[in-house]
């Protein structure tokens, strides 16, 4: 015989399927006549199919209880209550709550006598597993049990007047979400991270905040504490439960559509990504004067005569002057020879003798380096065509703006990279100006998640109106579970966001709350079309100055004037290339529903 959870009342063991001790009623005493050993083999082989995620716990528990045989099966208690571990159903008042609201913690309240005088140990109870489950059939102990909440104990609060303690109870969402693997989320909800977009090296609770920014859906823990996460909508699913004119006979349906104020038909991203475009700019340096450089004339009796300037350079001096730019880098260099003086005349060339050491001048091939900030400007319009009809008018959200930035050291390309000594200049530039935009890939995440993050949030601002009913009767219901109202006041299908428990003397209710998105419009849903922005592309990054170098032949200078290239500010300023804009239509799922003013 096992216990029907009323002291004194028994029921045959096996009817309520459920065994846990219980302080002994009866005192047997037994003697072992045999003894058999079987060898130890398997009991039961499981063979599992995952749909949600459930954590480790125990797979059946047991209850027992000793009555005297021949007594007629018991009503089995309102709920079955457990307290790490220990069955307190028999303690437990018939005043059980329990509720659950998309996207927060799930909530329970229970009540629990404890005998008169006896010692109350309330830290005792702090942070410990709570089960409670019940029949489907109160009337019947062999009914199905199902779960109505799992969690832990949140407050405990001794109730002097009852004789009792006062439980709050919670299913720690938040805290438990926090604990869970990230790449599992992921992998769950289909949703992405980016950085640029989202908190930045978010872990733990907030990192399942950041992806599921990007998730039309929700993610929580069910009535028996797995893991559970669903889609926004009911296109494409079954429906879970009918509420007909018998489940709603007591009290009629209610229903509260959404306020204009918290519609939204159009968001706008700005996104803006910035690099460094790695800039070469060269120039030739053309420094050369002619042996017999006339600069001019004076009269003799015989005619005039040409004044020639014949200076040389010392050829030390202008290979050192041919490679000393800074900052700009002499890349290659020739020197012009020494030239005989006299044009063939009668004139005595004393560096002749030493042609080695003096030279004409030199041309230098220059470049220098600069690396330009840049920044491409993005902006994405996600708009809901059928909204706008719906309202007469485009209504905007807030517009988000995000940023990505490859913090380049310039220096690495202004100061350090040289070109000589290179084996392929070609090769090791583009090497550096990949290295000076390296997140083009976190760029391309980011457009996605902000396109989804927009997405959502346009989704939600539809997902306002709610149809609420009370059944008289405990039905096991999750979140996200698709509700079909087919009754004489509703006639809808729409998705739980919402859901109360109440058992109490004589009541057994459940309250459903469901979200649907509607709206007044005949405009048909447009296809999704959302693509990436495309991006401008580089400007052209190498390229070429004029340089001057003019010789003074003035007696008193006889050098020269050089004039290396300065390089414009357009070049060196920060770039913004045109602002790269992409617009898409955005479908939203239109529940219809129909209301029956009347009896």
């Amino acid at each position: 015989m096992i216990g029907s959870g009323v002291i004194g009342v028994g029921a045959v063991a096996g009817e309520l399927g459920i065994i846990s001790p219980e302080a002994d009623l009866i005192q047997f005493n037994q003697n072992v006549k045999f003894r058999e050993v079987e060898p130890a083999e398997d009991l039961i082989v499981f063979e599992q199919s995952v749909g949600e995620i459930e954590p480790a716990a125990d797979l059946i528990t047991f209850q027992q209880r000793v009555v005297t045989a021949g007594q007629q099966p018991p009503k089995p208690p309102a709920a079955y209550v457990w307290i790490n571990g220990i069955d307190y159903s028999s303690d437990t008042e018939m005043n059980v709550s329990a509720s659950y609201n998309e996207d927060q913690n799930a909530t329970a309240r229970i009540f629990v006598f404890r005998e008169i005088e006896s010692i109350i140990n309330i830290p005792a109870f702090h942070g410990k597993k709570i089960l409670i489950t019940t029949h489907a059939d109160p009337r019947d102990a062999a009914s199905e049990v199902f779960p109505l909440f799992t969690g832990w104990i949140e407050t405990a609060r001794h109730n002097r007047t009852k004789r009792g303690i006062d439980f709050t109870c919670t299913n720690l969402r938040d805290e438990q979400l926090g604990d869970e693997d990230g790449g599992q989320i992921l992998a769950l909800t289909g949703g992405i991270y980016s950085p640029a977009t989202q908190v930045e090296d978010a872990t733990g609770r907030e990192y399942v905040t950041e992806v599921m920014k990007t998730v039309p859906g929700s993610i929580g823990y069910d009535r028996a504490g797995n893991l559970r996460f669903y889609t926004w909508g009911v296109a494409g699913k079954p429906v879970d439960l009918t509420l007909t004119n018998a489940e709603v006979a007591y009290e009629d349906p209610t229903t509260e559509f959404q306020t204009r104020s918290t519609v939204i038909n159009r968001v706008t991203i700005n996104l803006d990504y910035r690099y460094s475009l790695l800039r070469t700019f060269s120039s030739e340096v053309d420094v050369y004067k002619e042996r017999n450089l006339v600069t001019g004339q004076f009269s003799t009796q015989f005619g005039p005569r040409d004044i020639i300037d014949y200076k040389a350079f010392r050829r030390d001096l202008m290979i050192d002057k041919a490679q000393s730019f800074d900052p700009w880098e002499t890349v290659s260099f020739s020197i012009y020879p020494l030239e005989r003086a006299g044009n063939g005349g009668f004139v005595f060339d004393n560096l002749m003798t030493s042609a080695d050491t003096w030279c004409q001048g030199f041309k230098s091939s220059i470049v220098r380096r600069v690396a330009q900030p840049v920044t491409e400007s993005y902006k994405i319009i996600i708009t809901a065509p059928q909204s706008v009809d719906a309202y007469g008018k485009v209504i905007d959200g807030s517009e988000a703006n995000y940023s990505i930035d490859t913090e380049y050291d310039q220096a690495l390309w202004e100061d350090e990279y040289r070109e000589l000594g290179k084996f392929d200049a070609a090769a090791s530039q583009a090497a550096y100006q990949s290295a000076a935009d390296n997140r083009r890939t976190d760029l391309a995440r980011a457009f996605e998640a902000a396109y989804r993050i927009g997405k959502k949030q346009l989704i939600e601002a539809h997902r306002q109106s709610e149809v609420g009913a009370t059944v008289h009767s405990i039905i096991p219901v999750d979140l996200g579970n698709i509700i079909r109202h087919d009754n004489r006041i509703v006639d809808s299908t729409g998705q739980c966001t919402g859901v109360e428990y109440t058992i109490g003397d004589g009541i057994r209710r459940t309250n459903i709350r469901m979200a649907i998105s509607y709206m007044d419009t005949g405009v048909a849903a447009p296809a999704e079309n959302w693509a990436a922005p495309v991006a401008p592309g580089y400007p052209e990054a190498n390229i070429e100055l004029i340089s001057t170098a003019e010789y003074n032949p003035d007696s008193e200078v006889r050098a020269f004037d050089i004039n290396v290239a300065e390089i414009p500010p357009d070049y060196t300023d920060e770039l913004m290339p045109a602002i790269a804009t992409t617009s898409c239509d955005l479908p939203l799922e239109i529940n219809n529903i129909t209301l029956v003013n009347g009896f």
